[in-house]
């Protein structure tokens, strides 16, 4: 059990360490809103779909549990159909039907990366 604990803290301590700089530039005003938002936008449309297409190329698909994958899929999958139902049970007009779609995205949304 704990032989995953050092590399889920180093993980969780990169994670924090570029959280918390992040803020203290903005706190200290190092980063102005226009530089924010180009770094914002650098990094949400290019560094980190490139970080996930390196990850995905350079793994070993050996070491993949098949079981833990389906088991995250078919739970993804109930828990967007009972959103999308429980949100639809209401009414069904087309707003309706588009306020179950994007609440049952919400729900679905996570940082499942990380279990890589």
């Amino acid at each position: 059990m704990a032989s995953f604990l050092g590399p889920l803290l180093s993980a969780l301590a990169y994670t924090l360490l570029i959280i918390f700089t992040g803020y203290f530039m903005r706190a200290y005003r190092v980063l102005n809103d226009a530089e924010a938002g180009g770094l914002s936008r650098f990094c949400g449309l290019l560094a980190l779909p490139c970080a996930l297409f390196a990850s995905v190329v350079d793994l070993d698909w050996s070491s993949v549990d098949g079981t833990l994958l389906l088991g995250m899929f078919l739970s993804k999958v109930i828990i967007f159909a009972f959103t999308s139902l429980a949100t639809l049970s209401r009414r069904r007009t087309p707003r309706d039907v588009a306020r179950a779609g994007i609440f049952s995205i919400f729900t679905t949304k996570s940082n499942v990366i990380g279990f890589g």
